[in-house]
């Protein structure tokens, strides 16, 4: 699960850091190693501090751009308004209770997990295996964020030893999935939302004799 950013903001961070940073260095050969290193820090602390992503949050069929600041946990939507057609931010949620969900410990990832045509906003923390889910609520244009999975008993999936290859809809029925991968016993895992509990149901993807793919859903993955 990688922070994902937009390419134009990475770049724009990137020649950010080039042109405060690396180039002064050198320009007056002033800076000596340690003060340069804490610059380098310093700056790349700042390129964490924000996660930018777009999608259709809301439903309407425009893109939307959402932005979750790590310093305050705050959650900012910015909208098409109907009534003036402007572009609108406005404040959609507060996880500060989480921490900061762009530390190596989280990960990040959006699409419609459930089929319903938004975008939503899955995380995972490794401390603790648990999974959250925040969808828009149409009633309060608010966040709102439910425990769907708890994996403990994968392990730290985000250890080298796994790789969570990708999310998109594996099974054809419009809602998006996370596909899960462990190098060690070779296993893949898919996790797809039930629509009869709204939590992410996991199971396992092998091959049998004939090559036939075949799913076999799991019930304890604590």
């Amino acid at each position: 699960m990688s922070k994902i950013l937009t390419a134009s903001i990475v770049g724009a961070l990137s020649l950010i850091f080039l042109v405060s940073v690396i180039i002064p260095q050198f320009a007056n050969g002033q800076e000596d190693v340690h003060k340069t290193n804490e610059k380098q820090k310093a700056a790349l602390d700042q390129s964490n501090q924000h996660g930018i992503w777009t999608g259709n949050f809301t439903g309407d069929g425009s893109t939307d751009i959402l932005l979750y600041n790590n310093e305050n946990g705050k959650w900012w939507l910015q909208s098409q308004a109907a009534a003036n057609n402007e572009r609108q931010w406005s404040l959609i949620s507060n996880t500060s209770g989480f921490g900061n969900i762009l530390s190596n410990e989280h990960r990040i990832w959006t699409g419609d997990f459930t089929g319903d045509g938004r975008t939503d906003v899955l995380f995972h923390y490794v401390g603790d295996g648990h999974w959250w889910l925040g969808l828009l609520a149409a009633s309060n244009n608010q966040l709102q964020w439910s425990l769907i999975s708890t994996t403990s008993g994968f392990g730290n999936i985000l250890s080298n030893e796994h790789r969570i290859w990708t999310t998109d809809d594996f099974t054809g029925d419009g809602s998006t999935d996370v596909l899960l991968h462990n190098t060690e016993n070779g296993k893949w895992w898919l996790g797809s939302l039930a629509a009869s509990n709204n939590q992410l149901q996991w199971s396992i993807i092998s091959l049998d004799a004939n090559n036939q793919l075949h799913v076999s859903p799991i019930s304890n993955t604590s």
